[in-house]
């Protein structure tokens, strides 16, 4: 298998060959705050974007990858830092936080380790 770059974080990369998602959603919110003055109706006042979020979703199959692929993306998140992200082509996407990531493990064989891995990893754009 031809081995492509999906995207950067940091040190970790997801690509087609190792740990690849197959979906991705991007949310972005935008902050109004409302006041209400004595006795008038509301009135919004727009404070501007939250930042992005990204939620990348894959499976991995342990036995073409060997061990835990996301265990670094573990050690990344858990130093507490923003990580510079970006797109198959090298674009600087800015910097990123790791906020959560979900592993779920099918058919354990007897070492204990599962064959199949569906992860979600949920990233949120850093401003600091």
């Amino acid at each position: 298998m031809i081995k492509h770059e999906m995207l950067t974080l940091g040190r970790f990369v997801f690509q087609t060959d190792k740990v690849a998602y197959s979906k991705i959603n991007t949310t972005r919110a935008y902050s109004w705050n409302e006041t209400k003055p004595m006795g008038m109706v509301s009135r919004s006042t727009f404070e501007g974007p939250e930042p992005k979020k990204i939620s990348l979703n894959g499976v991995i199959y342990t036995v073409e990858t060997g061990g835990r692929p996301l265990r670094v993306l573990h050690e990344m998140a858990e130093r507490g830092k923003p990580y510079i992200m970006k797109d198959s082509r090298g674009f600087n996407l800015g910097k990123w936080k790791i906020e959560n990531i979900t592993e779920d493990g099918e058919k354990i064989i007897k070492e204990g380790y599962p064959v199949i891995v569906t992860f979600k990893v949920d990233l949120s754009e850093y401003y600091g």
